[in-house]
């Protein structure tokens, strides 16, 4: 069985390695679509990727450009059925409400120098991904003690519409986040990434940062 398959059976009989035990009883399903996402934005988005020296809730990861370390946040965008583009979280743990439950809250300004939303399209094999600065989300009204915690991406036009994304039509360009898509790339996910989503790999990868 490979790491993933028990991943998502949480069976931790075939995994030796207390780390990765550990990375089971913590994850959901969910987490692990969370980190094939993670793995394949690491892989196409250049740069030397790490672990954050203080792990929080706000910053995923630490992206070394060549100028300098960029704290990053990944989120995962899911397609809206039977409408244009796809929608993302922007909101982060904010502690415990009086019965004990979580709760969330937006983003602060200077939590990250960037984030990333990304939707992987198994199906075509392309990775979607829009990168913000913080500024501009602060701008945007995404960021601060009153923003708005999720928002809409787009790609594509209706003379080029994005496969897999349906785009905005013509007259929705007066949308609130048509101005998304110029933030919007596509990659090509490699036959190479594909094999290590299927067998594990990835989180390899993900645990030696």
């Amino acid at each position: 069985m490979t790491l993933v398959h028990a991943l998502k059976r949480r069976d931790f009989a075939t995994i030796h390695d207390p780390i990765r035990i550990h990375e089971v009883q913590c994850r959901s399903a969910t987490h692990v679509k969370e980190h094939q996402l993670e793995y394949l934005i690491w892989q196409l988005v250049p740069g030397t990727w790490k672990r954050p020296a203080i792990q929080n809730d706000a910053v995923d990861a630490v992206r070394n450009d060549g100028r300098g370390d960029v704290r990053v946040q990944n989120k995962s965008a899911q397609l809206k059925p039977g409408r244009p583009g796809a929608k993302a979280d922007l909101k982060k743990c904010a502690g415990k409400d009086d019965d004990g439950n979580q709760i969330h809250g937006p983003y602060g300004e200077g939590d990250n120098d960037e984030y990333i939303i990304g939707y992987y399209d198994e199906q075509r094999r392309f990775l979607h991904l829009w990168r913000f600065e913080e500024k501009v989300l602060i701008e945007k009204g995404y960021i601060g003690p009153n923003a708005t915690e999720s928002i809409t991406v787009h790609a594509g036009t209706p003379n080029e519409p994005e496969r897999g994304i349906r785009p905005l039509v013509r007259e929705d360009y007066s949308n609130s986040t048509s101005w998304t898509r110029a933030h919007h790339t596509r990659h090509v996910v490699t036959d190479e990434m594909v094999d290590a989503l299927n067998s594990g790999e990835y989180l390899e990868v993900l645990m030696e940062a």
